[in-house]
């Protein structure tokens, strides 16, 4: 009961800070909803940014993979926080410069650098990789709802993924505002927890002997695999539509510098705690469930406990910022292209629907899967090639469009139908991606006899008047 009441306040406290923080008026425009008029400080681009890289899928699935295999549950979100880091060193100056020219989503930007093609096949990798991310959001919050509420699963998946859904249409300022609030909650609730976990257990000296030394090796099962798993995490963050929106959307580039790597600070040991949490389950029940062991074992200390990892894991799991992202790539990259004369009114109803659809369809296709955090980390392999292309047509100036466009492609396919394979060999699909993607660019760009192309010269000569004070 104490669990329950907890769980329903928290949610609808979540739900008036969303309305509240996003409230608009009737002639508010889209780049107000999409990336908050470039209004955010500090502590909400932080917020807004902490809240994508410890979703409650990857929370959820953390504890659970900790549970089954030890210590190296901690590479997704380590892998996204090292990514971020890569971004404000790489791209962060590209995506604001972009911004200048009325950019607002991922997809823009790759045409603003490159062609029409580039951004149709980012906008198609955008939607794969963000629909298997946020598909996991809504069954992350029903397994750990179901002992709480004694509700069917799929019922609380279903209800979930249009809560979610609700919250996305308060906009990006909305989201980000929730997200502050989460974070405190979610870094608060699971450090008590993880501590009384860890003394329930014996101690960490204990808990090492109780269990196989792989169990606390961050590098398991082996070097390689990992390796794959943290950049495909690091480099997918290049086109995360959420940092992307945090770097467009705060007040000054400065601002987005701080804010992100705030929000990286606090995930290095955010991480560790329902890894640490789902350790303490192995030994203290191990018969139980791993998909909801996070609950299971502050259950077992404490009915006040499980309350405040459920608030937590809650926090973790509301993430519409996902959704709002593929709203506003389907908005800004497919309806505008059809409808170039839509007024802010049209492209605002198209991208409140595109939300609803979205949430129907993803949480469909949740349903359907095993592995909340194997999905996730295929998922950032995908996306990470393009990042990996980006890097490359962003510093080597003899880089072609047509290069790019087939480069990515095929790579995206690739990475696409191993994942979906489930890794043929035993690799991660991030090596044969890159070795493929990397050898059709260079073939096609060198195929281009000049040593600056065309299409690069076009792309400067956009850019150089843009003086970097004012991003």
């Amino acid at each position: 009961m104490i669990s329950l009441i907890m769980v329903i306040s928290y949610m609808i406290i979540t739900a008036l800070v969303g309305v509240f923080m996003g409230k608009r008026k009737k002639d508010d425009s889209t780049k107000k909803f999409f990336v908050a008029d470039k209004s955010l400080g500090v502590w909400l681009t932080g917020a807004m940014m902490f809240g994508e890289m410890i979703g409650g899928s990857s929370t959820v699935g953390s504890s659970a993979t900790a549970f089954s295999l030890g210590l190296s549950a901690v590479w997704s979100n380590w892998g996204m926080a090292i990514g971020v880091l890569v971004f404000l060193f790489t791209v962060a100056k590209f995506y604001r410069r972009a911004s200048h020219f009325g950019v607002m989503s991922v997809p823009e930007a790759f045409h603003f650098r490159f062609d029409e093609r580039a951004r149709i096949v980012v906008l198609i990798i955008t939607l794969v990789v963000y629909g298997i991310i946020y598909s996991q959001q809504p069954v992350a919050a029903a397994t750990l709802l179901e002992p709480i509420l004694n509700i069917d699963k799929t019922i609380l998946t279903w209800a979930m993924g249009f809560l979610f859904a609700y919250m996305a249409l308060s906009g990006l300022k909305g989201v980000a505002g929730q997200n502050l609030l989460h974070s405190i909650v979610m870094f608060i609730g699971l450090f008590i927890v993880s501590i009384v976990v860890i003394i329930r257990a014996g101690g960490l000296a204990d808990m090492r002997a109780a269990l196989p030394a792989q169990f606390f090796d961050v590098s398991y099962p082996d070097i390689f695999t990992v390796l794959a798993q943290v950049s495909g995490s690091a480099i997918s963050m290049l086109l995360s539509a959420t940092v992307v929106g945090c770097c467009i959307g705060a007040k000054s580039l400065k601002v987005a510098k701080k804010g992100l790597t705030l929000s990286v600070i606090f995930v290095i040991p955010f991480a560790l705690m329902p890894a640490i949490i789902g350790i303490a389950g192995r030994i203290l029940l191990p018969e139980a469930s791993s998909n909801n062991i996070i609950y299971t074992v502050a259950q077992l200390i404490h009915p006040a406990f499980a309350g405040i990892v459920a608030m937590s894991v809650l926090a973790a799991i509301i993430g519409p910022g996902i959704l709002l992202a593929l709203a506003t790539s389907l908005t800004r990259d497919f309806y505008l292209i059809k409808n170039p004369d839509a007024t802010q009114e049209q492209q605002m109803r198209f991208s409140k629907y595109a939300i609803i659809a979205l949430a129907i369809i993803t949480t469909a296709f949740g349903l359907n899967t095993t592995s909340i955090l194997s999905q996730i980390l295929g998922a950032f392999q995908i996306r990470s090639i393009a990042g990996i292309i980006l890097i490359v047509g962003l510093t080597w100036k003899r880089t072609t469009n047509t290069g790019v466009f087939w480069s990515m492609l095929i790579g995206g396919i690739v990475a696409a139908l191993w994942h979906f394979t489930e890794n043929p060999l035993g690799w991660q699909p991030f090596y044969p991606a890159t070795v493929i993607s990397l050898i059709i660019l260079i073939v096609l760009s060198f195929a281009n006899k000049e040593k600056i192309s065309a299409d690069y010269q076009r792309y400067y000569d956009k850019i150089k008047d843009i003086p970097d004070d004012i991003i």
